[in-house]
C-alpha cells in the first residue's frame, strides 16, 4: 500500500469509496469538487488517498470545522473500500493522518459515523474516542402524508402577521443576503453545539449560497413587518430525488407561535407538489421541540449520526 497526496485525477475513486461506505447518503463528484474548491484556505485541509496495486481503495482527511473553528481543534475521516475492512488500511490511514496532524499540536480531534458502522464505531472507540453527540435521521415519505390534520396551521400564522417566503422571491430585495445571514447567526447562537459558532459572511456567501445544491425555490423564510424571523430550507441530494433538510429554526423572540410548523409545511408541500418522494432530515439528540415536530409530521427515525471525540489537552 502506498498514501500519497490527493489530486483531482482522483475524485471517482473518492467519490465511488464514501458512497460504498455510505449507501443511504450518497454524494456526487460534482459537490466534492465544489467542496474542494470553496475551501477557505485560512482553514487547514490535507486530504490523501491510500494506493494498492496503482487502485485507489481508500482516503482520509484532517481539517479544521470552519463553523465551530479553533486553531487546535480538527476533525479526522479515514475511508477505505469495504471490501478491504479488516486488513490494516485504515489503521494505516488513521496512523499517518495523525502524525501530520501532530505539526498542529492538536488538543482535540472529532470524528463521524453512523451508529450502524459497527466497526467504523469500534475503531475509533479503540483509538480513544468517545461519544459526543447524537443526531437522529428521520426519513418522511412525502407520497403518503396526510396534509388535513395540518390544514388550520398556515391560517394561525397568517393571523399573527406574519407571511412565508421562498428564497427566489427574496432575492429580488437587494438587502437579502445580509437579513438571511443575520437570521441564521440569531438561530445558530441559541443553538447547544460543542463549540462556539463561528459565522462569516463571504465564506457564507461562496460555500452555502453558491452551492450547486442550492433550491431557491425550496429555502423558506418566513417574515414579520419585513424582519426575517424563521426559516426552513430543502437541498438538492443530486444522488436521488431525495431533499435533504438544512438549518430549520426561529428567533428566540418568535418561538412556540407555530412558526417552524408552518415552515416545516410548506417545505412538504414543495416536495409533493414537485415529485420528491423523501425528505431527509436530522436533528440533535437533544433538541426536543424540534424532534417533537418532525414526530407530529410523521417523520420515521432511523439511524443516528454520531460525533465521536478524542481530547489530548483540555483548552487553557
Amino acid at each position: 500500500m502506498e498514501i500519497r497526496p490527493w489530486t483531482p485525477d482522483d475524485y471517482d475513486a473518492r467519490a465511488a469509496i464514501h458512497n460504498a461506505i455510505y449507501p443511504r447518503h450518497q454524494r456526487t463528484v460534482d459537490q466534492m469538487r465544489q467542496e474542494d474548491q470553496t475551501w477557505d484556505r485560512q482553514f487547514v485541509r490535507e486530504l490523501v488517498v491510500m494506493e494498492q496495486d496503482e487502485e485507489v481503495v481508500g482516503y482520509g482527511l484532517y481539517q479544521h470545522t470552519p463553523g465551530m473553528f479553533h486553531p487546535r481543534k480538527f476533525l479526522i475521516g479515514v475511508y477505505v473500500q469495504p471490501r478491504l475492512h479488516g486488513q490494516g488500511f485504515g489503521k494505516a490511514l488513521y496512523n499517518h493522518l495523525m502524525a501530520e496532524l501532530h505539526q498542529h499540536d492538536p488538543i482535540t480531534v472529532r470524528s463521524v459515523t453512523f451508529e450502524d458502522q459497527e466497526r467504523g464505531v469500534r475503531f475509533l472507540g479503540e483509538r480513544g474516542f468517545d461519544e459526543e453527540r447524537r443526531f437522529w435521521e428521520s426519513r418522511l415519505d412525502v407520497t403518503a402524508w396526510n396534509p388535513e390534520p395540518f390544514a388550520h396551521i398556515p391560517a394561525l400564522v397568517q393571523q399573527q402577521g406574519l407571511e412565508i417566503k421562498a428564497l427566489r422571491e427574496l432575492q429580488r430585495d437587494e438587502g437579502w443576503s445580509r437579513k438571511l445571514f443575520d437570521l441564521i447567526c440569531a438561530v445558530e447562537r441559541s443553538m447547544p453545539t460543542p463549540e462556539p459558532i463561528t459565522h462569516n459572511y463571504e465564506h457564507w456567501l461562496q460555500t452555502r449560497m453558491s452551492s450547486p445544491d442550492l433550491r431557491p425555490d425550496s429555502y423558506f423564510v418566513a417574515l414579520h413587518a419585513g424582519e426575517y424571523v424563521g426559516l426552513s430550507s430543502l437541498w438538492a441530494s443530486h444522488a436521488n430525488n431525495y431533499l435533504w433538510t438544512g438549518l430549520t429554526g426561529v428567533k428566540p423572540a418568535y418561538r412556540r407561535r407555530g412558526i417552524a410548523l408552518a415552515l416545516k409545511l410548506r417545505s412538504i408541500d414543495y416536495a409533493r407538489q414537485h415529485g420528491h418522494p423523501v425528505i431527509v432530515t436530522d436533528n440533535e439528540a437533544g433538541n426536543r421541540p424540534m424532534l417533537a415536530i418532525n414526530e407530529r409530521l410523521g417523520f420515521a427515525r432511523g439511524v443516528a449520526e454520531l460525533w465521536l471525540r478524542k481530547v489530548f489537552q483540555e483548552a487553557a
